[in-house]
């Protein structure tokens, strides 16, 4: 019998896909460095400086997140406020739709196409997932703004829920039918295959750099935020009452015996005090997975002003290297 190669997975030879992966590793790294520096120097820094407050220092971190220390003035309004606090998700939204737009109506090569979006992918996903991370466990951008044991906070994360997928199907179509430009496939599994040894394999790499580099993501470590700052106020609450009945004892008690009292005495909080929130991060991933999933069938159909440029090494090797650039950069001012 002779097998028909036409919908073979290895149509293309392996130096072909490691060229790919190489650059979409690369594009990793700048679409998400790119991502964080609009997150924090415009949606913090420039919006506080723009709205009357005060930025004081602005850090990028080479592999993960980062973090603006910005101050509004003391009267600042509700609307200020919001500004301050949700600028970096807008414009990591607003950022990552532009760049779809170019890349879906724009006459530029597949190169330019792959890094708009790869960076779309990463900025609107992200900046989703932080909102309803943060959202859902108070901290962060979004901590504070929705309040706890209303309806509406429920009915806000279904919602947001629904939405996840959705948003995961188109920002993951635009990438594969720019694959499907460098390598076709005329059946979804195929298709899956390749995107899993070329941008599932960037992926794993960038987050083995990740967590090998000891880097912070608020969208990870929000639960293990939450949880301290929970046992925080729980401890606080029990310091009062402690001090309240030493008081009730011992109302002549001076303040330095009292100070002494509170020095040498531990406050214990149990694990069991402290309230325990529905894991909600996998839920978010899984969502994100099933629209991967959705966005994988069906045929592709790339835009003609996309045009087809093969790679070349040295377009490969211009890029990592302007991503090992950025990294080293950052890695120094860290």
């Amino acid at each position: 019998m002779i097998r028909n190669r036409k919908n073979s997975f290895f149509n293309h030879n392996l130096y072909e896909y490691a060229l790919f992966t190489i650059l979409l590793f690369s594009f990793l790294i700048l679409s998400t460095r790119l991502a964080t520096f609009l997150h924090e120097v415009l949606g913090h820094g420039f919006i506080t400086v723009l709205i009357g407050g005060k930025c004081h220092s602005i850090h990028i971190s080479p592999w993960g997140g980062g973090y603006a220390t910005c101050k509004l003035q003391a009267d600042a309004g509700i609307s200020s406020h919001f500004l301050h606090d949700f600028g970096g998700i807008i414009i990591n939204l607003t950022s990552g739709l532009i760049s779809f737009f170019i890349c879906n109506k724009s006459k530029i090569t597949i190169n330019v196409a792959l890094f708009l979006a790869i960076f779309g992918l990463i900025s609107i996903l992200g900046a989703y997932s932080y909102l309803i991370v943060g959202s859902y466990y108070d901290v962060g951008d979004p901590a504070g703004w929705i309040p706890t044991g209303i309806l509406a906070r429920k009915l806000f994360f279904v919602f947001l829920f629904a939405i996840t997928p959705i948003l995961a199907y188109y920002t993951f179509s635009t990438y594969l039918t720019l694959q499907e430009k460098k390598f076709p496939s005329t059946r979804s599994t195929t298709r899956l295959m390749k995107c899993f040894i070329t941008l599932g394999f960037s992926v794993f790499v960038y987050s083995l750099f990740f967590i090998f580099t000891s880097q912070r993501l608020i969208v990870l470590d929000a639960p293990k935020i939450s949880y301290e700052i929970s046992e925080s106020d729980i401890r606080q609450k029990k310091r009062e009452e402690f001090v309240e009945n030493i008081l009730k004892d011992r109302p002549d008690i001076s303040r330095e015996e009292l100070n002494h009292i509170m020095q040498h005495t531990e406050i214990v909080v149990g694990a069991d005090e402290v309230p325990k929130k529905f894991p909600i991060i996998p839920v978010v991933f899984f969502l994100c997975f099933i629209g991967f999933l959705f966005s994988n069938y069906g045929k592709k159909h790339v835009h003609k002003g996309v045009s087809k440029v093969h790679l070349s090494r040295n377009v490969v090797l211009a890029n990592i290297l302007t991503a090992i650039s950025v990294v080293t950069i950052l890695s120094y001012l860290d």
